[in-house]
């Protein structure tokens, strides 16, 4: 293991087991967007990993998705993860804040969408067209999957703020997607095992 996925990994687990707490997941599981541990969160740094010039490798990133999962992150953490590294594939700016990402076959609404109602902005692939929106420009339907999360329609009715054209837009952003969540089911299975045994 390298010495950056070694500090990855202690600073993840430290921060998500100081921040995801039994109220915290109770709170999430009834639909209140926990403000104050996404701060700490954010604070810590580390939803920023792919959105710095010196970005992690995804090798070297697993083992964040991977303490998403373990610790059963109620935050959209790994959603902007995802989304950070799709931005900076096409060369747009990561803006601070809870991402999402989505994908859309006419480029105006989406299914599905984690934690669409809270993200401060979303990201939508489109064929090979990667749009930014700002919140406010959309509307959410509310949905949840059935572990409670956030699972939101989204119907865009504003312009984005960036736009740009990546090769493979929609299937990149859900290959991404499948990996981070791969990566966190190892980690909540690896805490049944621990916790089983």
């Amino acid at each position: 293991m390298s010495e950056t996925r070694n500090l990855l990994e202690e600073t993840a687990n430290k921060v998500l087991a100081d921040c995801i707490t039994p109220t915290v997941r109770e709170g999430a599981e009834d639909g209140i967007w926990q403000a104050d541990a996404w701060s700490a969160v954010e604070a810590s740094g580390l939803t920023r990993a792919f959105a710095e010039e010196d970005a992690v490798s995804w090798s070297d990133a697993y083992v964040l998705f991977r303490a998403a999962g373990a610790h059963r992150a109620s935050l959209p953490f790994v959603e902007t993860l995802a989304a950070s590294a799709v931005l900076c594939s096409c060369g747009l700016d990561v803006p601070e804040g809870p991402l999402t990402l989505a994908v859309s076959n006419d480029g105006r609404v989406a299914d599905r969408v984690p934690w669409g109602r809270e993200a401060g902005h979303l990201i939508v692939a489109n064929g090979a067209q990667v749009r930014l929106f700002e919140k406010g420009q959309w509307q959410a339907e509310p949905g949840h999957n059935m572990a409670r999360e956030p699972r939101d329609q989204i119907r865009l009715d504003g312009s984005p703020v960036a736009e740009q054209t990546l090769d493979g837009a929609s299937e990149r952003a859900l290959h991404l997607g499948a990996l981070a969540r791969a990566a966190q089911l190892s980690g909540a299975l690896g805490w049944v095992l621990d916790t089983s045994v």
